[in-house]
């Protein structure tokens, strides 16, 4: 039951896709797939049929997620755009990659993106007794469960999002150490988080604050963490992070 509800709250529904697809489509890999050359139209771009579409698929999916059903409707108007697109991968590895870049790339995008994620562990959170892993950098325990698949996922998402240094997407994922049990950031993982944030001018202070990681740091291990900011190599400072705490 809580697969098949979770599934209606915030799965890509693959076949309403497929009917905005024109006929004919070329062959381009991924490797040569160009956002630049293929822009993710802005809002403020949409035609006239375009915001139509966005209207009624608000109005069609009624009783789901908000920005679910948002975010979804824009991938179909980019495809709609870019039929081609869908031959670079399969359906679920295009429409990550098409959210990705705008994470990434662009300083202006759907903010959606970002909180789709925290609203699917909210839900998952309030449907289930417990989730059986915890996050700190390091995963630990078994995950067991449908519950515990969907919400490692989200959270992999999230921390994704989260390491292309967006501040919204940066103060959404440190939220969760906040928000949940399973989740209790190690001090050198939350000072990477902050330190990497590519727009501080955009970015709240308090956001943008370290001075309550840095005593918990190693002078050692400071410089090790500041190097890997630099490149964002998150995955080194994930590597080298203490043993979970449990709250």
């Amino acid at each position: 039951m809580l697969t098949e509800t979770y599934s209606r709250l915030f799965v890509l529904p693959i076949s309403s896709v497929l009917l905005v697809l024109g006929a004919s489509i070329s062959t381009v890999t991924a490797a040569e797939w160009s956002f630049e050359q293929n822009p993710i139209p802005h809002i403020n771009d949409y035609t006239a049929a375009e915001n139509k579409f966005v209207d009624q698929a608000e109005k069609d999916g009624s009783g789901r997620i908000a920005c679910a059903v948002y975010v979804e409707a824009e991938f179909q108007i980019y495809l709609k755009r870019y039929p081609e697109f869908k031959n670079t991968g399969t359906l679920r590895s295009i429409f990550a990659r098409w959210k990705r870049h705008q994470v990434y790339n662009q300083l202006s995008y759907n903010v959606c993106i970002v909180h789709v994620p925290s609203f699917k562990l909210a839900y998952l959170t309030s449907s289930v007794e417990t989730i059986n892993f915890h996050y700190c950098g390091r995963l630990i325990d078994t995950v067991v469960t449908k519950a515990d698949i969907a919400a490692l996922e989200a959270l992999r998402e999230a921390i994704d999002y989260a390491n292309s240094g967006s501040p919204l997407a940066v103060e959404t994922f440190l939220g969760f150490d906040e928000d949940y049990d399973f989740v209790a950031l190690n001090p050198d993982v939350e000072y990477y988080f902050r330190s990497i944030i590519r727009t501080p001018q955009y970015a709240e202070p308090d956001l943008l604050d370290t001075s309550h990681l840095r005593p918990l740091l190693s002078a050692e291990r400071l410089a090790f963490v500041d190097k890997a900011t630099k490149t964002r190599d998150l995955d080194a400072v994930i590597a080298t992070t203490a043993p979970c705490r449990v709250k």
